[in-house]
């Protein structure tokens, strides 16, 4: 998380109006209330752009301060692989403990990698938490824009098995079996802080607002103004106009893609997901975007239907009921049955 992303996102995060209707019920129109943003560039080394409805710029930045923004800050520290803090036993100090001893964590990291377990089940292994060995290699090369040897990553893929994952609930620890083993959790760990916060800010009793970190998007309740839902619009990966805008509520809207991180070595282009099967970045599509209720399970969602041929991928969705849109390699757009719904 330490290495800046792209500031371009893969989602074009736009606000419009939709569907006229002044007089929806349940929202308290005692106190008008008003729309304000905020804007942060300290969480997952990212763009996060919150836009909500309060009563007063005083509420606004206690919920976007003191509960969105504090709630992505710890959690981004917790699930930092790069960096380790005074006091604090994360990502990092777990990798650095392999093959040493367990490492006491918060919960939350407890939780993430339980949800990362059944990932790894759920897409067939293709969302590897334990594929760190793997994808260190990639990003050293990706960093001199060269191409890694296959038998280092065969001998790397040897150590990224996930059955050697300890976590141990009763006594909040987690332990690498193998001293060469190391977690990456960037398959998970941004949607899962996404959704904590989202949670944890509306028990506070913020409701309307919609969260993008880093083009990944979580909305809440419609707008309490001339609007029935957000709108998000979705990146082109060849630029121009957006493929298609998304209208929902108390949802969130996720993406993987392949023209974010990528480097060109002998004109051809690499990217930065990696196929846990062939060890490449993988090369069926050029987007996939998920529509699903759960910010984490979209980012696991968006990633795994990434991996897949469209064929499986559509299935895969469509079976948990997710909504997906997507672009191949040649340009074509497929989505699924309940695209749009």
């Amino acid at each position: 998380m330490k290495r800046l992303k792209c500031m371009s996102v893969l989602l074009v995060w736009v606000m419009m109006v939709a569907c006229s209707n002044p007089d929806y019920p349940g929202i308290d129109r005692t106190n008008e209330y008003q729309r304000f943003t905020e804007m942060y560039f300290d969480v997952f080394d990212t763009i996060t752009i919150l836009v909500g409805y309060a009563k007063s710029q005083e509420e606004f930045d206690y919920f976007s301060n003191e509960i969105i923004k504090e709630e992505l800050h710890r959690l981004h520290q917790l699930f930092d692989r790069f960096t380790e803090y005074e006091g604090i036993n994360n990502i990092y100090t777990i990798n650095n403990y392999a093959g040493i001893a367990p490492v006491e964590v918060d919960p939350a990291i407890i939780e993430m990698l339980l949800l990362a377990v059944e990932a790894y089940e759920i897409s067939g292994g293709l969302v590897n938490v334990a594929i760190g060995p793997v994808t260190d290699i990639w990003r050293d090369a990706m960093t001199s824009k060269t191409v890694p040897n296959m038998e280092d990553l065969l001998l790397a893929k040897e150590n990224s098995n996930i059955n050697h994952l300890i976590i141990n609930e009763e006594m909040s620890t987690v332990f690498l079996q193998h001293e060469a083993m190391s977690l990456d959790v960037g398959s998970i760990a941004k949607g899962f802080a996404v959704e904590l916060a989202t949670q944890k800010a509306i028990t506070a009793g913020f409701d309307s607002f919609s969260l993008s970190v880093g083009g990944d998007v979580r909305v809440g309740e419609r707008p309490p103004s001339n609007q029935d839902a957000w709108s998000i619009g979705i990146a082109n990966p060849e630029g121009g106009d957006v493929l298609d805008v998304v209208l929902t509520t108390n949802m969130s809207v996720f993406s993987s893609g392949d023209y974010l991180r990528y480097v060109e070595v002998d004109g051809q282009r690499f990217h930065h997901i990696i196929d846990p099967r062939t060890l490449m970045p993988t090369a069926h599509h050029r987007s996939m975007t998920v529509v699903y209720p759960d910010g984490a399970m979209a980012d696991i969602f968006s990633l795994a239907a990434f991996i897949m041929d469209s064929r499986d991928a559509k299935e895969f969705l469509e079976s948990f009921g997710a909504q997906g849109l997507w672009m191949e390699q040649d340009g074509t757009i497929g989505f699924t049955y309940n695209w749009g719904e």
